[in-house]
């Protein structure tokens, strides 16, 4: 059984990663043979997906399972906002070609020292 820290974290990361590939619940839904109400559920914590369900969503969103689970051990607190942002730049970058990727890197380098 997960614990409520890691159902919510998962919910947000599932969530973002969602919106990062511009899909609806309903699609998802559809991908995963599930009601839109089990993935509304599982983006809101109100239930907890099995881990079958969590590497199904994965796929099914073209990232990694434990992208889903990234700054779990870490202890952050993802907003929302926080965790659909990561998704994107996660996103762009596996999409990405390597002179991009390491263009992208050097500027997210560059804002990291300014901040």
């Amino acid at each position: 059984m997960l614990s409520v820290a890691v159902i919510k974290h998962v919910s947000k990361t599932l969530r973002a990663a969602r919106v990062a590939k511009a899909m609806t619940q309903e699609d998802l839904a559809g991908h995963l043979g599930l009601a839109t109400e089990s993935i509304s559920h599982f983006e809101r914590g109100v239930s907890a997906p099995s881990l079958k369900m969590i590497a199904a969503a994965a796929e099914a969103l073209d990232v990694q399972m434990a992208d889903l689970f990234v700054g779990l051990k870490e202890g952050k607190d993802l907003s929302r906002q926080r965790a659909e942002n990561e998704a994107v730049v996660r996103r762009l970058a596996y999409d990405l070609d390597d002179k991009n990727l390491a263009l992208l890197a050097k500027i997210a380098t560059a804002i990291g020292d300014q901040a």
